[in-house]
């Protein structure tokens, strides 16, 4: 929540099909849910969801939003 630019901008880069799939996890991990194991298994939910190629394509956004933020 802290860096919306800087996850925006991550997401810019992407297909639409990933887009699509990112902004939703980008939402989700942004909401005022407390519930860590019912995040997971959302954020599971999209991701496997997605095409293989999607999921390719969103485990190295995970990977660049996770160290553009700084986790």
């Amino acid at each position: 929540q802290a860096n919306p630019e800087i996850v925006s901008a991550c997401i810019d880069k992407l297909s639409t099909a990933a887009q699509v799939a990112a902004i939703k996890q980008r939402d989700l991990v942004s909401s005022d849910e407390q519930d860590v194991m019912k995040l997971i298994t959302e954020l599971r939910a999209i991701q496997s969801s997605a095409s293989e190629d999607v999921q390719k394509e969103l485990e190295v956004h995970n990977r660049e939003v996770a160290i553009a933020v700084g986790l």
